[in-house]
């Protein structure tokens, strides 16, 4: 376990971290690309700037982290907790996010262009300034996020994302009328 560390600039640069705990740490502009963190946690950790680019994570959590300025192109994270992070201005270009949970999650200026985003989480995340150019949505839980101020967000996506009467969708948007989703779906 490396918990509280002073690991900033550290260089770990596809490294088998999988099952070690960071919690808590100094990891600001750390290089983890082409990592591999299943089941890793980075539970409130400074990871600003931080390069997780292609990094493949599984069942990790960074649940109350600092990830803004981050990078996570053609990242693979699949049931991941990002849940009170803050990750604005966090680029996901080209990253595939299977059922990751953002919710509480600040991601004001991230990037999600041709992000793979199904059945993630977003409840109560700030989204304000995101752009979602080209990301995949299906069944991606929306309920009650203001959506209104995120770029290139258009009706395809929120078509097959879940949503509640009280999301906040941009003008010219509309809810589906089979929203709001099942609890299963």
């Amino acid at each position: 376990m490396l918990d509280s560390s002073t690991l900033v600039n550290a260089k770990f640069r596809g490294a088998v971290l999988s099952g070690s705990g960071f919690d808590g740490s100094d990891l600001r502009q750390a290089d983890f690309s082409r990592a591999e963190l299943v089941r890793t946690s980075f539970r409130k950790t400074n990871m600003a700037g931080a390069n997780l680019e292609k990094v493949l994570a599984s069942r990790a959590t960074f649940a109350g982290a600092n990830l803004s300025g981050a990078r996570l192109v053609k990242a693979e994270f699949q049931r991941v907790v990002f849940d009170g992070a803050d990750m604005t201005g966090a680029d996901f270009s080209d990253g595939d996010f299977h059922r990751t949970s953002f919710a509480g999650t600040k991601l004001g200026n991230a990037r999600f262009v041709e992000t793979l985003l199904p059945r993630s989480d977003f409840r109560g995340a700030a989204l304000a300034g995101a752009t979602m150019k080209g990301a995949y949505l299906y069944r991606a839980r929306l309920d009650a996020v203001d959506l209104t101020k995120v770029q290139d967000l258009v009706q395809d996506q929120i078509d097959i994302a879940c949503g509640t009467p009280e999301t906040r969708l941009p003008e010219g948007l509309k809810a589906p009328g089979w929203w709001p989703c099942n609890s299963d779906d």
